[in-house]
């Protein structure tokens, strides 16, 4: 098994909640293999990378670029958010799928750092070192 290290060189730790590693140093997500989909780790004194899952070396999986893939603006899932604020505010729905609704409502950054909309105070919030941080988003977020 390899260790799980990022290609800049800092230590992956696992983020539990989205299933994944994540390295705090350059704020990314790994690449994953191409054949099962995990993430894959970098291996320094081969400079490639490894599967621990496939046990074999892999190249990483061909990223979509942003525009291949449907985009949002920050903005416009802002609306989506005081819309279905409003209708839980008016009785259109209960507070539990108000709740479930907005959990839906998280998006990725190109770098693969998640983005969210805080339910009480509809700031903008970024997943880092196993906590939520208030961020300003970049100009585009995919799903």
């Amino acid at each position: 098994m390899v260790e799980s290290i990022c290609r800049c060189g800092g230590k992956l730790s696992w983020a539990k909640q989205y299933n994944r590693f994540y390295c705090s140093n350059c704020r990314r997500y790994p690449p994953t293999c191409p054949s099962c989909g995990k993430d894959l780790f970098w291996v320094p004194g081969y400079e490639r990378y490894y599967c621990n899952n496939c046990l074999k070396y892999q190249e990483p999986a061909v990223q979509k670029s942003p525009q291949a893939s449907r985009t949002y603006s920050p903005e416009r899932i802002h609306e989506i958010f005081s819309d279905l604020k409003e209708r839980y505010k008016t009785g259109g729905m209960d507070e539990v799928m108000f709740a479930k609704l907005n959990r839906a409502l998280k998006f990725r950054d190109t770098d693969g750092r998640v983005w969210a909309i805080g339910l009480e105070t509809g700031h903008w919030y970024y997943y880092e070192n196993e906590k939520w941080v208030e961020g300003q988003p970049p100009k585009t977020l995919i799903p």
